[in-house]
């Protein structure tokens, strides 16, 4: 059971998922209704899980998105921050340190209006992979939870 649950966060990060999300998908996998004991063990392993700073707890979903959009947006914060410096706050209230030069090039630049040639064009020219360079570095940033979508930013 337990299993089960966190290879759905581990899937789903940095998105959230709600408890009742997380039993219903157990109890898919498992391919029946989980008896009360099983559910008080599996919120308890959750519990513990939480306790060690693995999973965060949320009063309201975070409008983190790990799904790429063909205009990538990230907070205004943010975008401040990586015109700044290396430090970002990400979606999750995490502060990171932003280490890779690709993924500070095009941060200050995710605001909606840049399609994805458009964030390439902010890499250096490397000799034409640019493309794969981007797709790289926004993939890094969603796993980071600095991509939102346009209605959180």
């Amino acid at each position: 059971m337990a299993q089960q649950a966190l290879d759905l966060l581990g899937t789903v990060y940095p998105e959230a998922r709600s408890l009742e999300a997380i039993l219903g998908h157990v109890q898919r996998t498992a391919g029946r209704a989980l008896e009360p004991d099983a559910i008080m063990t599996l919120m308890s392993t959750l519990f513990a899980v939480y306790a060690r700073g693995l999973v965060h707890l949320h009063k309201a979903t975070p409008g983190v998105v790990s799904a790429i959009d063909l205009r990538p947006v990230t907070t205004a914060l943010a975008r401040v921050q990586a015109q700044r410096g290396s430090r970002v706050t990400t979606m999750l209230l995490d502060n990171i340190e932003i280490d890779d030069a690709d993924c500070r090039a095009v941060l200050p630049h995710l605001d909606g209006r840049h399609d994805r040639g458009a964030l390439a064009s902010f890499l250096s020219d490397d000799g034409g992979n640019a493309t794969a360079r981007l797709e790289t570095a926004l993939t890094k940033l969603a796993r980071a939870g600095l991509l939102t979508n346009a209605t959180s930013s």
